[in-house]
């Protein structure tokens, strides 16, 4: 799925661990939430 260009605003979000998340806002009013490869 291509998102690319259609990203509207990025934030680094906590979770309740303490991690952080990214989480992407789309054009299209989707959210994302994309965790750091290394939490998974």
């Amino acid at each position: 799925k291509e998102i690319v260009g259609k990203i509207k605003t990025r934030q680094i979000k906590k979770d309740k661990n303490g991690l952080e998340y990214l989480l992407l806002r789309l054009t299209t009013n989707e959210s994302i939430f994309v965790f750091p490869q290394n939490h998974l």
